[in-house]
C-alpha cells in the first residue's frame, strides 16, 4: 500500500483496484514473453472497457490516473529486477518457486482429468498425454526458477539455492509421474484394459 495516493491532476479519483494474474495470451504482449524473444514484461489491462478494439479506442479515452499508477508499478518492477542483488534475488527465487508449485498443481489436476475423462479405448493415449503435461510443467518451472540466476550472477549463495530448488522439483516430478502411472493402472484394471 502506498503512503501517498498516486493520482493525476486531470485524472479520476477512483480507487486503485488490481489483480495479479498468471500469464495469459490474447493480446500483443504475448510475443514478448515467447521463449525466443524472452523479454520480461508487465501487462496492464483495464476491463471492462467500452471502447476496447473499437474506432473510439484512442489515447484520449485513457484515465491519466490509471496511466500514472501503471507507470509507477512498471517502473517499480523494472527497478526491483534491475537492482536485484543477493537478498532480492533469493526472495524472488522463493516467490518464483512457490508460484511455480501452484502452476504445477493445476497441471497435475489437468493430467488426472485426462485420465478420468478419456474413453477406455484411448486410455493409453490419455496416459501419455497426462505424463507429458506433467513433465513439461516441471521443465517449465525449473527453467523459470533458473532464470533468477541472471539477477545476481556474482552471489555465491544463489546458485546453490537454485540448484536445491531444481533438485526438489526433480524429486517431486518422480513422485507425480509415479502417481499418474498408479492412477492409469487402476483405471486399466477397473476397465479390463
Amino acid at each position: 500500500q502506498f503512503i501517498k495516493p498516486i493520482l493525476s491532476v486531470q485524472g479520476s479519483r477512483d480507487s486503485f483496484r488490481y489483480k495479479v494474474l498468471p500469464f495469459m495470451g490474447g493480446s500483443d504482449h504475448k510475443i514478448y514473453n515467447d521463449r525466443l524473444v524472452n523479454v520480461p514484461m508487465v501487462f496492464f489491462n483495464v476491463w471492462p472497457d467500452p471502447y476496447y478494439e473499437s474506432d473510439l479506442d484512442t489515447p484520449d479515452r485513457c484515465d491519466p490516473t490509471t496511466m500514472r499508477r501503471e507507470a509507477v508499478v512498471a517502473v517499480a518492477s523494472a527497478v526491483f529486477v534491475a537492482s536485484a542483488a543477493g537478498p532480492e534475488a533469493l526472495t524472488l527465487a522463493s516467490e518464483v518457486y512457490s508460484r511455480g508449485l501452484g502452476r504445477i498443481s493445476r497441471d497435475i489436476k489437468k493430467a488426472f482429468e485426462y485420465l478420468n475423462t478419456w474413453e477406455k479405448a484411448k486410455l493409453a493415449l490419455a496416459y501419455q498425454e497426462a505424463e507429458n503435461v506433467v513433465r513439461r510443467s516441471f521443465i517449465r518451472e525449473k527453467t523459470t526458477v533458473e532464470s533468477v540466476l541472471m539477477l545476481a550472477p556474482k552471489d555465491a549463495a544463489l546458485p546453490r539455492y537454485i540448484s536445491a530448488l531444481k533438485a526438489r522439483l526433480d524429486f517431486q516430478l518422480n513422485g507425480v509421474v509415479q502417481d499418474i502411472w498408479n492412477h492409469y493402472r487402476a483405471l486399466c484394471d477397473r476397465n479390463g484394459v
